[in-house]
């Protein structure tokens, strides 16, 4: 079994990242394979936070920061000071006095021992070797950019267990293996780190083995958990749709019901949302409030299913795709401006109450007339904030303990 250097290219193969899917839910291999063109045919689009973490990684890599914005960049900072702290951890705990820095972002792969055919890979965002009279023990880092509150602790985590054993791998004869999550801006450690002995990473490699060998069986069972919230298959997996919604949930969520295929009756006013609600459990409550990514995700990927079905089809399930709804909007601002102005006499005042400044667009204004950076036209936005403007308190939020 060898492991080879490679760019970002996993080969359609899951990869350390996602590896706890595969682990936890071993079916979900085949549904992924098996999935209608119709659900995958488009990328879901990345969100703010993926985008954040994109740039963030990207600088972390080179140490160039110039496309990161102000908020970004004390992410960044945040991040090589905490890395900084893993390793001294590291070299404080195995008494390393000397060490040198591995290559950033280096993928290596895992190979069936039959077949010698590629099963899996991991890239690490930074590892440490130590050297001289202190060689013998490697640190793997991975940065988590946000606030990582679904992260599974590095003690059970699968990518830092796939990571391990890869590294074991490649550099055999190694004592020890420290795994440590960078967590720059979450609550609570963050520098959270396992220690792996040669005997922990074989047994890792094997028990990675096995997963994929039971994930590429027919029967492969499908196991339904918070996993789906990152798995693809959640708009079309039974199991992830029964996992999401309560039985109460689900029982009540029309106007009438059937028991043995015989319509009950319900009062309407007691299928109310509201009043669905007030009869659930506080316990329930959390659970829902807990499962509410992926429920939303099912939802979007039903609704986005749906709208690729032909007309016919869909008119057989009751429904039919009508045209969005339109939203009015004023284009041309400064000839509005002068209208209300100018024309109808309206209070300069009065006209300006009326309108809004949006960072984004000012911001991006800012770079394309003057030429500025990002950085530049958001500290300059900042000062605006503070002598023209205030923060607005948005309501409470709920946050896991």
């Amino acid at each position: 079994m060898t492991t080879t250097p490679q760019q970002d290219v996993r080969r359609g193969l899951t990869s350390a990242s996602k590896f706890n899917i595969t682990y936890s839910c071993p079916g979900s291999e085949n549904i992924l394979r098996d999935m209608p063109v119709v659900a995958v045919e488009e990328k879901e689009p990345e969100s703010e936070d993926a985008t954040t973490g994109t740039r963030l990684h990207a600088a972390w890599e080179t140490d160039n920061t110039d496309n990161l914005s102000s908020d970004d960049l004390e992410i960044y900072k945040a991040g090589v000071d905490y890395k900084a702290k893993a390793v001294r951890e590291w070299c404080e705990f195995y008494g390393i006095t000397e060490y040198k820095e591995g290559q950033r972002e280096l993928r290596l792969w895992m190979h069936d021992p039959a077949t010698m055919k590629p099963v899996t890979s991991g890239m690490t965002d930074w590892h440490f070797i130590s050297t001289g009279a202190s060689a013998g023990h490697i640190l793997i880092g991975d940065f988590k950019s946000l606030w990582c509150r679904s992260l599974t602790p590095a003690y059970m985590n699968w990518q830092i267990r796939v990571l391990v054993a890869l590294m074991a791998m490649e550099y055999e004869g190694t004592a020890s293996f420290r795994g440590v999550l960078v967590k720059p801006i979450a609550k609570g450690n963050r520098t959270d780190c396992v220690d792996y002995t040669p005997t922990d990473a074989w047994r890792a490699k094997e028990d990675i083995l096995q997963s994929i060998w039971k994930s590429k069986q027919p029967d492969a069972q499908r196991v339904p958990g918070n996993h789906c919230n990152w798995c693809p298959a959640k708009g079309i997996c039974a199991e992830a749709q029964a996992w999401a919604l309560l039985p109460s949930v689900i029982a009540a969520r029309g106007a009438q019901f059937s028991i043995l295929n015989r319509p009950i009756a319900i009062n309407p006013e007691l299928a109310k949302p509201a009043e669905l609600v007030s009869r659930m459990s506080l316990a329930d409550c959390a659970l829902v409030h807990s499962r509410a990514t992926v429920i939303g995700k099912i939802l979007d990927e039903v609704k986005y299913r749906l709208k690729k079905v032909p007309q016919d089809q869909l008119a057989e399930l009751g429904y039919t795709l009508v045209s969005g709804r339109v939203t009015p909007y004023i284009e041309n601002a400064s000839a509005c401006f002068r209208e209300l102005s100018d024309e109808l006499r309206l209070p300069i005042a009065a006209v300006w109450k009326a309108v809004k400044f949006n960072k984004g667009e000012t911001v991006e204004q800012f770079m394309l007339e003057f030429g500025w950076g990002k950085k530049q036209a958001e500290g300059y936005w900042s000062q605006m904030v503070e002598k023209y403007g205030g923060n607005k308190q948005s309501d409470p939020m709920l946050e896991k303990l």
